[in-house]
């Protein structure tokens, strides 16, 4: 029973190593479920054929099985996928046979520690922490820096001296297991023990681990922020911009309308309709109305002419009173974003095209924002009702929807979405409640 324990607890933590190392050098092409899914049955399938006892063939199916695991679930290039399961396979049996060295070494004997089965068990356990350590390391150095921070000086040195004082403590529980004699129930208690200290070097990690997302999500969404913070002025000086071009054109007309006049008087036909092209020129036209709000203006001309640019249909219909009351803060987030996402996603659609309507519900003073628009690629989710983004340009993305659900927080608001699969459109709905 001990020996089952015992191998079925290295797996364990060979699947843990190797799952961190594949989602630290690939972005996820399937949902968390699927890959814990597969990585489970992997390791599942690699524990049954251990007790084959042949020890050439367990190093050449871990080396298969994560080669498949690494392929199917992350990278997609084979030679890349034979790359990194060797680099997992070769750290495997190399920290394993340097902790069976050095626990052969220490007692003076060829495998001695496997006569007893709870040495044995704590040497596996030993070795397989200096595994977890080694990837660890080859994560923390050559893994791509995807936005990550760099941990304290004094937490680095925790992280790593943590490992080795566990191997350090095996070593020192397998030669006392082999020197002295334990009964039953002190050896219970050493091997709890190495558990215990298991768990601990697990706990260190998945910490370290999630401090850094936290704060690199934190300084994500202040850097959103601030980035819509300048947007929203840049929207308001645009539409002040607008607002005084309307101005100088309505004067410009009335000049124009004057000379159009005394040419027609003098007979100057050729000025007359030179004049008349210049009045009817886009430049000299007013910029379309969508509704009451001078910056959401602002922001749908200027998505209608990316649109227009990109091929793409562009329909908009907002209510009377419906965006009345949102800040012009939150009127760029949600739509800045919203069309941003759709403009991404339609764009090189045959036939494309986006729509835009805004409802406001007078009695329970709701306002609903619906953006409807064609995909070529269905949408990717991962699992926990987020959206995995296409873009490979090794930058953290996903803050877009954050910045719209956090918009939508400011009115009591929900942000829901769905994928047609027949129609290939992607439709997001934004509920607001206004509480003016």
């Amino acid at each position: 029973m001990i020996d089952i324990i015992n191998i079925g607890v290295n797996y364990i933590i060979e699947m843990v190593a190797a799952w961190q190392y594949f989602r630290s050098f690939y972005s996820s092409k399937c949902s968390k479920q699927t890959e814990c899914m597969f990585m489970v049955s992997a390791y599942v399938m690699m524990f049954c054929l251990f007790w084959l006892q042949i020890f050439w063939f367990n190093a050449v199916d871990f080396l298969i099985i994560n080669c498949f695991l690494c392929f199917y679930l992350f990278s997609r290039r084979m030679s890349s996928s034979v790359f990194h399961a060797l680099i997992l396979t070769v750290a495997m049996v190399v920290t394993e046979v340097i902790i069976e060295l050095v626990c052969m070494r220490l007692l003076d004997g060829f495998l001695v520690f496997t006569q007893n089965s709870i040495s044995y068990a704590i040497v596996s356990i030993g070795s397989r922490i200096f595994y977890f350590f080694v990837i660890r390391i080859i994560i923390v150095v050559f893994a791509p820096k995807k936005e990550r921070l760099e941990a304290k000086s004094g937490f680095t040195v925790l992280l790593s001296v943590t490992p080795l004082i566990s191997v350090w403590l095996t070593l020192v529980i397998v030669v006392i297991c082999m020197n002295g004699h334990i009964d039953f129930i002190m050896g219970g208690m050493l091997l709890a023990s190495m558990a215990l200290l298991l768990v601990m070097n697990f706990v260190v990690f998945w910490a370290y681990d999630s401090d850094q997302k936290f704060m690199r999500n934190y300084l994500m969404m202040q850097a959103d922020l601030k980035e819509q913070q300048a947007e929203a002025e840049y929207y308001r000086r645009l539409a002040e911009q607008t607002e005084n071009q309307k101005i100088l054109i309505h004067d410009i007309k009335n000049h124009l309308q004057t000379i159009a006049g005394l040419s027609e008087d003098g007979g100057e036909s050729k000025i007359h309709e030179y004049v008349q092209q210049l009045m009817e020129m886009p430049e000299m036209k007013s910029s379309v109305t969508y509704c009451s709000q001078p910056v959401l203006n602002v922001i749908l001309g200027q998505y209608q002419e990316i649109c227009k640019k990109k091929s793409i249909q562009f329909g908009v219909d907002i209510r009377k009173d419906s965006v009345d009351y949102i800040t012009m803060d939150d009127l760029t987030a949600l739509f800045g974003n919203l069309l941003k996402n759709a403009v991404e996603a339609a764009a090189g659609v045959s036939e494309a095209y986006i729509d835009v309507t805004v409802n406001y519900n007078y009695k329970s003073k709701q306002t609903f924002i619906s953006v409807e628009n064609s995909v070529l690629y269905p949408p990717r989710f991962d699992g926990d009702g987020g959206l995995i983004s296409r873009k490979n340009d090794g930058k953290l993305h996903g803050v877009g929807i954050k910045s719209i659900q956090r918009a939508a927080e400011h009115y009591q608001g929900e942000v829901s979405y769905h994928y047609d699969k027949e129609a290939k459109c992607f439709h997001m709905m934004v509920l607001l409640t206004n509480n003016k």
